[in-house]
């Protein structure tokens, strides 16, 4: 057991406030991304392919600027900077998008965008730092991020929604910039100056930085597939719902507070029950869990189905979520910057991968089809979940010594 650094007694006090840190942050995000798709296409009068211009310009932008900051952070970077810069530049480009409601605007906003996703990120690494520095165990504080991250979603979806529905899709820069504001105070008030890395820094023979584990880049497949397989149920799940199965208009809403329910209860409880069966023996019963919900969802016939079966998906996606952070962490233990961002970027990687298999499959075939695509994504998951070896036991879940 390692004695806690003085300048984090504060926090280790008070742990609740790294969470409410995530949780501000979540919301700022989450007032904002639902509403793209009708900014652009409804506000802006701009075609589809252009929203998909500009996702997908933002994404890279973020998987560059995730890689960048993950290698500085293991390099003995401080966190606070990093952290005020990305939370500074998401503020600056709410704010240039209130003041002038454009598309080019919007492009010119990308590397402000792509860069300040970054934090989600360096948060992360902040969190699994502070929980190896204070003694706690990493899995479970991460899990907790995690919650406090889904939560944010929860709450910062319909609040956007119920802006819009009031004041119009215009209020979204605006209220994601105010609550930015509030990101950005609470980060510099509660990161402790000088905080950074304890891990030592490992070097190559060459006397370069030692090279990302080829075990660590294999482990974020699944996560990329599982992330991939859910956002094309969430992109594709209300069309088909509505418009293929003819139920109700308030169907997708309900079956996504479901999902989300189920999902932070999963989350909440997961971390005992892997530390008895094995991470990499929970994410493969993730997986299957998956592939089960998208074979049968298809299948319903009432949205009381929907609802039942959605729970399932809120039980698979939410071990997937977890855990994943944890169990990528394990393959680099001594990197936790770097891993973290291997782990955001399979995340990245997997939703625009989603959204875009939604838009191929679905233009060819049904959108019910292309939930069942989902399924090969699961499997596939499954299967590399079989061929790669588990983490070591006592780094996988407990915190480095």
């Amino acid at each position: 057991m390692r004695s806690i650094p003085a300048a984090l007694a504060m926090l280790d006090r008070f742990p609740f406030l790294i969470h409410a840190y995530m949780l501000i942050g979540s919301l700022a995000v989450a007032c904002l991304i639902p509403l793209y798709s009708s900014y652009v296409v409804t506000e802006l009068g701009e075609p589809a392919w252009k929203l998909a211009i500009y996702i997908a310009s933002s994404t890279i932008v973020t998987l560059f600027s995730n890689r960048y900051f993950g290698a500085r952070i293991d390099a003995g970077a401080r966190l606070k900077p990093i952290l005020i810069l990305c939370t500074t530049l998401y503020m600056l480009n709410m704010g240039l998008q209130s003041a002038i409601p454009s598309y080019w605007i919007l492009l010119l906003g990308v590397p402000l965008m792509g860069v300040s996703g970054g934090v989600l990120s360096t948060m992360f690494s902040f969190g699994r730092l502070f929980a190896e520095q204070t003694n706690r165990e990493p899995a479970k504080f991460n899990s907790h991020l995690r919650i406090s991250m889904s939560l944010g979603w929860m709450i910062g979806t319909p609040l956007a929604f119920t802006l819009y529905g009031i004041f119009g899709v215009s209020s979204i820069f605006p209220t994601a910039g105010v609550l930015s504001v509030l990101w950005l105070a609470m980060g510099a008030m509660i990161v402790p100056k000088d905080f950074t890395t304890h891990h030592p820094i490992k070097t190559s023979n060459g006397g370069g930085i030692e090279p990302v584990p080829f075990a660590l880049i294999f482990a974020c497949l699944p996560i990329f597939a599982l992330t991939a397989a859910n956002t094309t149920f969430v992109s594709a799940g209300p069309v088909f719902f509505i418009e293929e199965m003819g139920f109700p208009t308030a169907t997708p809403g309900l079956a996504f507070s479901v999902k989300c329910f189920v999902e932070v209860i999963a989350i909440f409880f997961v971390v005992k029950p892997a530390q008895k069966i094995g991470q990499r023996n929970a994410m493969l019963f993730s997986a299957m869990l998956g592939t089960l919900f998208f074979l049968l969802i298809v299948r319903v016939t009432d949205p009381t189905q929907v609802y039942l079966l959605c729970a399932l998906e809120g039980l698979y996606y939410g071990i997937n979520v977890g855990l994943g952070l944890t169990f990528i962490q394990s393959y680099a233990p001594h990197r936790p910057g770097i891993a973290t961002a291997y782990y955001t970027n399979a995340l990245f990687a997997g939703g625009l991968i989603g959204n875009m298999t939604t838009g191929t499959v679905a233009s060819i075939t049904s959108f019910g089809n292309t939930i069942q695509f989902s399924a090969l994504l699961t499997l596939l998951s499954a299967g590399i979940l079989l061929m790669i070896r588990a983490p070591k036991p006592e780094t996988s879940l407990q915190a480095s010594s």
